[in-house]
């Protein structure tokens, strides 16, 4: 027997709540109580297990985190994945573009590698190593290195 599941939507905005609605209706049964899982773009995880559509990573224990614009069959399979205990991850995101120098010298600073290590490992001056990794702080829109070996890595680029 096939059974409906049961969701929930909480968005700030009415339109984009209205959007979801018609997107959704003929897929899953929409409820205002008791729901299996709620779909939203806000909120703080609670006993309710969440997708969540959002840009922003948050720190929070959501069950999914996609992007706004994620297809509609796509947001389907998470709810349903969720409402059976399964975390779903956001997939790699597209990133900043970077040329292959770009990507050589942000995996040697993701492992914490000085410009002049970085230099000595190229067969660059530590200079052109500095202006590498200059470079790179502002595509991964960093201001430590630090930050922009953990955006590297939540974008998948090392």
């Amino acid at each position: 027997m096939l059974t409906s599941l049961r969701v929930n939507l909480a968005f700030r905005d009415a339109d984009v709540g209205e959007t979801w609605l018609d997107a959704l209706d003929d897929r899953v049964l929409l409820v205002d109580d008791d729901p299996d899982v709620r779909l939203a773009d806000q909120g703080a995880p609670d006993a309710v297990p969440t997708v969540l559509l959002t840009d922003a990573p948050s720190g929070e224990a959501w069950a999914a985190q996609l992007p706004p614009d994620t297809a509609v069959d796509t947001v389907c399979a998470a709810l349903w994945a969720v409402h059976h205990g399964l975390v779903v991850l956001p997939g790699p995101s597209a990133g900043p573009a970077l040329t292959p120098r770009e990507q050589e010298v942000l995996e040697l600073l993701a492992l914490g590698l000085s410009n002049r290590e970085i230099g000595d490992a190229l067969q660059i001056s530590s200079h052109t190593a500095k202006f590498h990794v200059q470079g790179l702080l502002e595509k991964l829109d960093a201001t430590t290195r630090t930050e922009a070996a953990v955006r590297a890595a939540r974008l998948f680029l090392v």
